[in-house]
């Protein structure tokens, strides 16, 4: 079984995975929105350069331009095509991206899930092996007392449970918040 020093490691490492996923999730998802914007604002720039190429055309045909301004047209087309694929290509590998992030999410998920219940299983244990053993020898004689049929026996059966509420009566609110804050604090959490 792992110490509690390491299960509260693996806790905070999960934590801290979890935390730089969620980051990269929302660079990635930024990153797919903002190329879906890009694309929009080429194709509509497209379409005005698309125009004005076939007037450039027309215009070479008819013998007004040279065919240096038609070629530049033509380059000026080209790159906005390139571009237009450049930022496709861009937005779809962002959309494969965030299936894998989110697996891996799931996965540091499980990871803190199992890092929290080992952590928590340390301390039960911690507490457990901390009870002083001459308490633990008391209890062990109130339990056999309480086995004796008497006042702790409900028709014939005994009742721990009424014993240990009556020697240890449930504690106030103030109590319990300053025995939790006393507890993350000795435990650093």
């Amino acid at each position: 079984m792992k110490t509690i020093k390491e299960s509260y490691n693996e806790l905070l490492a999960a934590k801290t995975k979890y935390a730089n996923l969620q980051t990269q999730q929302s660079a990635v998802q930024s990153k797919e929105i903002s190329a879906g914007h890009d694309i929009s604002n080429l194709r509509f720039d497209l379409v005005k350069i698309e125009k004005r190429h076939t007037q450039i055309e027309k215009l070479f045909i008819r013998g007004e331009i040279d065919e240096a301004e038609l070629a530049a047209s033509k380059a000026k087309l080209k790159d906005l095509h390139e571009r237009i694929d450049e930022a496709q290509r861009m937005k779809e590998l962002a959309a494969s991206a965030i299936p894998d992030i989110n697996a891996e999410i799931r996965d540091t998920v499980d990871q803190s899930r199992a890092a929290t219940r080992n952590y928590c299983m340390g301390v039960k244990q911690q507490i457990i092996d901390s009870i002083d053993d001459k308490i633990r020898k008391t209890l062990i004689e109130a339990y056999a007392a309480v086995k004796i049929p008497g006042e702790y026996s409900i028709h014939g059966e005994t009742n721990w449970t009424k014993f240990i509420t009556e020697v240890f009566p449930e504690p106030v609110a103030p109590d319990v918040k300053k025995a939790i804050d006393e507890f993350k604090a000795e435990h650093k959490i």
